[in-house]
């Protein structure tokens, strides 16, 4: 996937419901900017390369989806507390189901604390905890620091356990997540939430080569695999 990488999605499985919907808790929405700063051509033709996504979490599950995206992600937690992922693609009533050994060895899967903030918590501790502070509209808890070449700079927001900035800055590129908007409740944002799958056809991702009959692996093999450009790690 493309993206730096710096949040992780994730959910745990629950009970499974009559409808392949469920009622989000809280809903988000986001915007990434991602700048090539290498050289001034690339940072003339950046503004193109704004992406904006929608997340809901709802129990221990999280779902996203990029606008104009053709399949939304749900990470889910299991009882052991390994990740599962799915990719649910509603054109073709199918959902590619990533076992935890997968996610893992595929480098999607992170631990549960991490991710459902929706900001590596692990990066998050490694940052020098500054003072509460603005940013962007918004108020929350500063945090600073340089890790493996790339400047941070972090608003958290406590009460809402997210993020409302992310700004990261390495030697070829300036990259800034920013919330544009939240609600409590997922219904009152006025966004339609996406199918979670519950009732498609579940494909495991270790078998796509075995189903070369199935339609969504046909399209897939067709048009070369475009994932949204969620930041993942």
């Amino acid at each position: 996937m493309h993206g730096f990488r710096c949040l992780k999605i994730v959910a745990v499985l629950v009970m499974a419901l009559p409808s392949s919907y469920l009622n989000a808790d809280m809903l988000a929405r986001y915007q990434l900017q991602r700048v090539d700063i290498s050289s001034p051509t690339a940072v003339s033709a950046a503004a193109a390369d704004q992406r904006e996504w929608l997340v809901w979490k709802y129990g221990n599950r999280v779902q996203l989806q990029q606008q104009g995206a053709a399949y939304s992600v749900v990470w889910i937690r299991m009882k052991n507390g390994s990740l599962e992922r799915k990719e649910v693609y509603p054109s073709f009533k199918t959902v590619v189901s990533y076992e935890p050994g997968d996610a893992a060895a595929l480098g999607l899967a992170d631990s549960w604390e991490g991710s459902a903030a929706l900001f590596d918590g692990a990066i998050l501790k490694s940052l020098e905890k500054k003072s509460s502070n603005q940013l962007g509209g918004y108020e929350g808890m500063l945090y600073e620091g340089t890790l493996h070449g790339r400047r941070y700079r972090v608003l958290w927001q406590p009460a809402k356990k997210l993020p409302a900035v992310i700004h990261i800055r390495s030697a070829r590129s300036e990259e800034r997540i920013s919330l544009i908007e939240s609600f409590d409740s997922a219904k009152d944002g006025g966004y339609i939430q996406p199918d979670t799958g519950d009732t498609y056809d579940d494909l495991d991702y270790a078998d796509i080569g075995d189903n070369e009959t199935h339609p969504l692996v046909q399209a897939l093999h067709r048009t070369g695999r475009h994932s949204p450009y969620y930041p993942n790690h």
